[in-house]
């Protein structure tokens, strides 16, 4: 079961001296923005493993490592933006 709490993942990797971040698109009916990899947390799942759960759903990549960057932002959801 979903609880109302998203991660954000913005995988980063060196290759010689330069660094590579991985941004995905949103599908057009979404606005067709870029952002990093995001997704829900399962009840009882900490945050580390929900951010690894989804960078591998999404990507089919599994972090070599995680730093973690305690933030929190909240908004209310006004009931017409609710999708189905």
């Amino acid at each position: 079961m979903r609880i109302p709490i998203q991660v954000l993942v913005y995988p980063v990797r060196q290759r010689g001296s330069k660094w590579e971040y991985l941004l995905l698109k949103r599908i057009e009916r979404r606005e067709g923005f870029w952002q990093g990899v995001t997704g829900g947390v399962e009840q009882g799942e900490e945050l580390d493993e929900a951010a690894r759960r989804e960078l591998l759903e999404e990507t089919g990549f599994t972090p070599l490592k995680l730093e973690r960057i305690d933030f929190s932002y909240s908004f209310p959801v006004a009931d017409e933006w609710r999708c189905g």
